[in-house]
């Protein structure tokens, strides 16, 4: 299969099966997920079938007291019907009125206070049910109105007085349709029409602690200059300082060596003010050091002392230019030198200072947020800003850590980020306080630079799992473009498995789509975000006409240039082709390119402006997202977009030109009509012009399916082998309801076929769940054959029609060699299409039908009628058999 990597990130794209929403729900992973009380465990079911199924235990005889498991908070789509089943063992014989407790809490929020419900059922002994759990439990419920989580619990004992034993596994939660999770996936539900809340962080810098010009370079580029705040730099306590005649500390000839390489960096980012840790272990001289092997305070702040002076006098930062100083960097870390009270002690000596009052003291700095309590609570009275590195520690230890920085009354700022995964944790908990961020240890990922941008807008969707140390976010930006982020520690993560989940409509995720899941796996340090479009992704005709919402304009090319014209114009010059380029487009000029002249909309980084290039360009300036507003579109350029420049189309004074993309007046609306020339090919990229974009292929055994670039010809090559199979697959498409489709694909074939023996095309069926269970309607298969000649060029022609069963909402078409009918050998496909059609048949004979419904059928017919013909085929249609 073709995977699309992303440092340790990979997209799932296949079809996945639809699991259970409770995480761990077969206790393989143990207590992960789960909460035992005492006397409560896992332990191996004995299951006659499955010898390595695990249960969890109760016993709750011999007055033990209550018992019970339960689950962590896992989050539920936003439906109300859900089903259960598990299964369960019982020791003791139980009643009516005794007998364990299977309950379901109903959540509106990650929190545990905020239950909104519950319901309960009952868990009774069945014969020879205890050794292997072989007792089926089984029921439906109804979630309330503005259920978001829910968590299940086993009990024995605590809502009626049974005492015994209860063993219960295989625990399946699932809600009623296609949002369920996929397999083992952790889910993030999310509404794009949600509003949103604000989480956002506004503080951002770059560490300097080892200078590395090239890792400053990739901070400006992804934080930008004008969210960049800060440079955090080191003091080089390699060598005891020197003091002038009056007392002054001064910096040695090897310290501003140091200080000088790091503010070469710091200039870069001329807006940005400066901060500062003191001592780390590995530059501690002896002389800092006292004999009872503490820091000295107040040589440790001559070296503060020291360096802003020597900045201020050789740069010019005045005092107000600090925005911090951490007295020790990482305490906690292998630290001889200093003590909780010892770091106290030099922040005291700090603030003596009259010179330093102004600047803030960040800490405690800790390497890991497991250690800053106690750090911290030495030295809250002289801390103006809590900060910890989540090198080390758990995710409630730092989220305990900035709850408590908060309910002191102040910012929380991270001092050395080290992992994506912290700042959509510290997003979610600094919501809209100012002055809070972080500053980067490493290189400034994409991501990261992506997430400081749409935090300014409002987030829609969050999920953070403790367990593999992992998490994702939803953001709507200012701009109302809507992005995914995901990310891991560094260290301390398990691999983890995530999904996407939209709960309100079929999406496009950079150029994956249209669906309504998108899967991810990451590792240990892992960061990746994708862009999520929608709105109408499949425009439905071949060409269009595109006229502007409040301007009596219709777009046109005129004399070779981009222009408007009357919206009465219907010549070739006026019509637009929308090529599908993913989740965007690009707009080919109709008339232009048929003339050789330079035909596709695009817009200008270096001009800022729109116009015309040949159709051979494809970088994203001639690519355009279409943006739904009610019954009219936003055409927004994705170049443009991504440079941070004005990239919406607007009339301006009768000329197309370019406004910002918060721009919602009329004229930066457009409208879509049909120009007669029929329908758009439903499938994306079915001439592989754009690689695999919005394809997959997968082979065993030898198969495989791989793109071939031969020159300007792009074309699928699918190889089974001696033993093996391949298939190539589109993802879903959306169908007009009750159309019949017309498929049609180029073929190239190398061994001998014959009826039954030759590489198939299976087209598949949904309806509205899609590959989610119970959406599958049926298939149909289509024997590809062999035709002289045809090799070479790929150039035999399959055609033909297919009739979906009553209720399809969604096609996808799947080239499969080896399987099912275990033909052997090599084959190519190319310039694959399926567009909707209509019989005469098709429409009811009530007088109901008009010309532009007859003129779909004279297409389909390869004939070209004038509008007499077509009135006088109406009236021939509407007499007949009257």
């Amino acid at each position: 299969m073709k995977k699309l990597a992303c440092f340790l990130v990979f997209f799932a794209f296949t079809s996945l099966s639809q699991a259970a929403l409770v995480p761990n729900d077969d206790f393989s992973a143990r207590r992960d997920y789960w909460n035992f009380s005492t006397n409560a465990w896992v332990e191996n079911a004995n299951h006659p079938e499955n010898s390595a199924m695990l249960c969890g235990r109760l016993e709750n005889g011999g007055g033990m007291g209550a018992q019970d498991i339960r689950s962590d908070l896992f989050a539920v789509p936003p439906v109300s019907d859900f089903s259960l089943n598990f299964n369960s063992g019982i020791w003791q014989q139980t009643t009516s009125e005794l007998h364990p407790v299977f309950q379901v809490r109903f959540y509106g929020s990650k929190n545990h206070g905020d239950m909104i419900g519950e319901v309960k059922f009952d868990v009774q002994k069945k014969s020879n049910d205890w050794w292997g759990i072989l007792t089926q439990n089984s029921g439906e419920f109804e979630a309330p109105s503005g259920t978001k989580y829910m968590d299940v619990v086993f009990s024995a004992g605590l809502h009626n007085p049974w005492e015994g034993g209860a063993r219960i596994g295989n625990v399946k939660l699932k809600a009623k349709g296609k949002l369920n999770p996929s397999e083992g996936a952790l889910p993030i539900y999310f509404d794009l029409s949600d509003p949103g809340v604000t989480k956002r962080l506004d503080y951002w810098g770059m560490d300097q602690t080892w200078i590395d010009g090239w890792n400053m370079e990739e901070a400006i580029a992804q934080i930008g200059q004008d969210d960049f705040d800060v440079v955090r730099i080191n003091f080089l306590a390699v060598e005891p300082l020197n003091y002038d005649a009056a007392g002054e500390p001064l910096l040695t000839q090897t310290m501003k060596d140091f200080v000088d390489r790091a503010m070469d960096q710091a200039l870069r980012a001329p807006g940005a003010n400066l901060g500062m840790h003191l001592t780390a272990k590995s530059d501690l001289h002896a002389w800092y050091v006292g004999s009872d092997g503490l820091l000295i305070p107040e040589r440790t702040v001559d070296g503060a002392v020291a360096m802003i002076n020597y900045i201020g006098d050789n740069y010019g930062y005045s005092i107000d230019r600090w925005d911090f100083v951490e007295v020790i960097n990482e305490p906690d870390w292998e630290y001889p030198c200093s003590s909780p009270q010892n770091m106290a002690d030099v922040m005291a000596e700090f603030r003596s200072r009259p010179e330093l009052d102004s600047v803030p003291l960040l800490g405690p700095s800790t390497l890991s947020s497991d250690s800053a309590y106690n750090w911290y609570a030495a030295t809250q009275g002289y801390t103006d800003i809590g900060g910890t590195h989540v090198i080390n520690g758990s995710v409630e230890s730092f989220k305990g850590f900035i709850e408590w920085v908060h309910n002191d009354g102040k910012p929380f700022v991270n001092p050395e980020v080290h992992s994506f995964a912290e700042i959509l944790i510290q997003a979610d908990l600094s919501g809209d306080r100012p002055g809070e961020g972080g500053v980067f240890w490493d290189n400034v990922v994409p991501a990261a630079g992506r997430f400081i941008q749409a935090c300014k807008g409002k987030r829609i969707a969050y999920q953070m799992d403790a367990v593999t140390w992992s998490g994702t976010s939803v953001y709507r930006d200012p701009q109302n473009r809507v992005w995914l982020f995901a990310g891991s520690s560094e260290r301390n993560a398990q691999n983890s498995k995530w999904e996407f989940i939209s709960t309100t409509r079929d999406v496009f995720i950079n150029d994956f789509g249209p669906a309504v899941r998108k899967t991810i796996t990451m590792g240990s340090h892992a960061h990746w975000h994708a862009e999520l479009t929608w709105g109408d992704r499949n425009p439905p005709y071949y060409s269009q006409y595109v006229d502007n919402s409040a301007e009596t304009a219709r777009m046109a090319v005129i004399d070779g240039k981009l222009n408007t014209t009357s919206t009465n114009d219907t010549g070739a010059f006026t019509q637009w082709k929308f090529r599908p380029a993913g989740a965007f487009y690009y707009i080919d000029n109709i008339g232009a390119r048929d003339a050789g002249e330079r035909s596709r909309l695009s817009a200008s980084e270096i001009r800022r402006d729109v116009g015309l290039v040949r159709d051979n360009q494809n970088d994203n300036f001639v690519k355009w997202q279409l943006i739904q507003i009610d019954e009219s579109f936003f055409l927004e350029n994705v170049g443009m977009q991504r440079a941070g420049l004005k990239s919406r189309l607007k009339i301006e004074s009768g000329s197309a030109t370019l406004t910002e993309s918060s721009d919602q007046a009329s004229k930066a609306q457009w409208n879509f009509s049909d120009t007669g020339s029929g329908y758009s090919n439903l499938i994306i990229n079915g001439d592989f012009e754009d690689g695999w974009t919005c394809w997959q292929g997968e082979g065993d055994n030898g198969g495989q399916a791989s793109l071939i670039e031969d020159g300007d010809s792009h074309f699928m090559y699918i190889e089974t082998q001696t033993e093996g199979n391949a298939q190539l697959e589109s993802p879903l498409v959306k169908v007009l309801s009750g159309a019949n489709l017309r498929y049609s694909f180029n073929s190239g074939i190398w061994q001998e076929t014959s009826e039954g023996n030759s590489p198939l095309l299976q087209i598949m069926f949904y309806n509205d769940l899609g590959s989610a269970d119970g959406g599958w309607l049926g298939q149909e298969w289509i024997d590809i054959q062999k035709t002289q000649g045809d090799w070479a060029d790929v150039s035999a022609l399959n055609e033909g029609t297919i009739h979906p069963p009553d209720g399809t909402d969604y096609v996808q078409l799947r080239f499969r060699g080896g399987w099912p009918n275990d033909w052997k050998g090599g084959f190519r496909i190319d310039n694959v299409s399926l567009k909707p059609f209509y019989n005469p048949a098709d429409f009811s004979k009530d007088g109901s039908v008009n010309l532009f419904d007859l003129s779909l059928i004279a297409q389909e017919w390869q004939t070209i009628y004038d509008t007499s013909d077509l009135r006088i085929l109406a009236e021939n249609w509407l007499n007949a058999n009257d």
